[in-house]
């Protein structure tokens, strides 16, 4: 994402400098008065191309959150066929067992077995599924909060910009010379450019999302650990049933 704003940002005051620049260079001759007399014509298509450009980025901010959505739900899928998968072995497992079965201890111990490891499978889902449910609610949170920041430091960008147009007027009324006009509107352009890139950038989620990425493997891990403590411990009992 800030990538995106760089880019579109750097594209709107590149605009702006564009026009401006070739109007400067037209004529060696009373080039104030031309470029004055042609402002609201480039005043027009600077507003133009920054809502163009506005649009755009709205338009891939909202596909990138899509996609990320989309991906979730492609990886839920792939859970839940593991889990059904898991499931099916386990009815497998047990109806092998049930043949071996010679005594009522022994099939009294595989019904217990069978069990245990539901209970534990479904103790590690519903440990999952929370430990996912909040890495998901946090990187959101992140993106919307970087997303609110940086929508408010674009708003700020425009008026900066428009502020900057609205001088150009000002300064053709009172004859100010190209060459000031130039300056005064590339200043005020590279210092809203510079001001919304040092937004943006302080407001990167990346390191917070490699966080959030990081507690929820360690999280992993130690339910990972208990439900191999808990397989075990129901395979020994089931195989001291069977001695």
């Amino acid at each position: 994402m800030n990538k995106i704003y760089k880019i579109n940002i750097t594209i709107l005051s590149l605009f702006a400098l564009f026009f401006a620049t070739q109007t400067f260079a037209a004529s060696p001759f009373d080039r104030t008065s031309i470029f004055c007399s042609e402002w609201n014509e480039i005043d027009a298509k600077i507003s133009s191309k920054i809502t163009e450009r506005e649009t755009m980025f709205e338009t891939k901010k909202e596909n990138r959150m899509t996609d990320l959505g989309s991906k979730w739900t492609e990886i839920d899928a792939k859970r839940e066929a593991k889990r059904l998968e898991a499931d099916t072995v386990l009815s497998t497992q047990i109806a092998s067992l049930n043949t071996k079965a010679t005594t009522d201890a022994e099939r009294q111990a595989i019904a217990k077995y069978e069990t245990s490891v539901k209970n534990a499978l479904e103790t590690r889902r519903l440990a999952i599924d929370e430990i996912i449910q909040d890495y998901r609610s946090n990187i959101n949170i992140a993106i919307e909060n970087r997303n609110e920041i940086a929508g408010s430091a674009v708003d700020e960008f425009k008026n900066s910009v428009n502020s900057a147009i609205s001088e150009i007027s000002i300064q053709c009324e009172n004859d100010v010379s190209t060459r000031d006009i130039r300056e005064n509107l590339r200043s005020a352009m590279e210092q809203a450019r510079e001001n919304l890139k040092n937004t943006i950038k302080s407001q990167d989620p990346k390191t917070s999302i490699e966080m959030y990425e990081i507690e929820s493997a360690e999280k992993m891990k130690i339910i990972q650990e208990q439900f191999k403590n808990s397989l075990e411990l129901a395979r020994i009992e089931l195989k001291q049933a069977f001695e």
